[in-house]
């Protein structure tokens, strides 16, 4: 006789157990202990080096997920592809990120030998997060970092220091990029003081800031010595005639600079003329100073 068909029924109202599968278990318990004892337990190298690729997602997930204090959604939702996926690129760009996010993202590529370029814009970050950034480029944790964006972004003084602080100890960054990043005057001249004698850094982007008059001067004082600037972007950062001329009379004694932006700073077209005729690079570096490019907004 042929065999009784049978068929499945669902019942909404009835519970069935399904226990989970070991993976799923050891990750968990993995996690767990990642939070107990990181330095025993989850050290970045061991991770990258001893978990299978196709695992470091969802145990990256996991630590988040049981995260104490708890990440922010957004970061939530893309922060495991960087857990102990060492990359040459990390960008998170209008990202959200609270110090917790922050604090999980320098765990995840703290011993990344292979970032060569680190972007995190428009992350709302505050000064702590920061301040943790800055502390993975005191301790060398990223030898070939090359490029370091975090525009759009409020820095104060003391995390001005640390950052350049630590730059000053690299010897591979090249791009630094700090525009709108709610810098004052005190601010530029912690970073003029910096790069007096930087011998490194070819191309500096300060744009929409607040700079002002005394902004413009240390930069001028800066230029007067600096050997290794090629780009310097002063887009609207309220820089003014008298600061426009002081940057004039640094050309006279600056050798390697090739662009210089100074739109939306009212320093008249005399200053702008005299500005181009003034630096080192070719016709088409000139046109690029001047031309007027469209603000990347990040999305907020």
């Amino acid at each position: 006789k042929a065999h009784t068909l049978i068929s499945e029924e669902t019942n909404e109202d009835e519970v069935y157990f399904q226990p989970e599968s070991l993976l799923t278990l050891s990750i968990q318990q993995l996690a767990k202990a990642m939070h107990k004892n990181r330095k025993k337990y989850g050290p970045a190298p061991l991770l990258q080096e001893k978990v299978p690729e196709h695992l470091k997602y969802p145990l990256g997930k996991e630590y988040l997920r049981i995260m104490d204090p708890k990440g922010s959604e957004s970061f939530n939702i893309v922060g495991p592809e960087f857990a102990f996926n060492f990359r040459e690129e990390v960008l998170f760009q209008g990202v959200r990120m609270i110090e917790a996010d922050a604090q999980a993202l320098m765990y995840f590529q703290n011993s990344n030998r292979e970032l060569k370029t680190l972007k995190c814009t428009a992350n709302k970050l505050n000064l702590p997060s920061l301040d943790l950034i800055c502390k993975n480029i005191i301790n060398h944790a990223w030898p070939q970092l090359r490029e370091l964006d975090l525009s759009f972004n409020v820095f104060d003084q003391a995390s001005l220091e640390s950052l350049m602080a630590g730059i000053s100890t690299t010897s591979s960054l090249q791009y630094l990029r700090l525009a709108a990043c709610g810098i004052k005057p005190n601010g530029f001249l912690v970073i003029a003081r910096r790069l007096k004698t930087d011998k490194q850094i070819q191309d500096l982007d300060l744009a929409f800031n607040a700079g002002e008059l005394t902004g413009a001067e240390a930069m001028a004082d800066m230029l007067q010595t600096n050997k290794a600037l090629t780009s310097l972007n002063l887009r609207s950062n309220k820089v003014g005639p008298i600061g426009g001329r002081s940057l004039v009379d640094a050309m006279s004694h600056n050798k390697v600079l090739k662009r210089m932006c100074l739109t939306d700073n009212y320093c008249g077209g005399e200053v702008i003329s005299e500005i181009s005729a003034k630096l080192n690079g070719s016709f088409r570096d000139v046109l690029d100073s001047a031309n007027v490019k469209e603000l990347n907004m990040p999305p907020w």
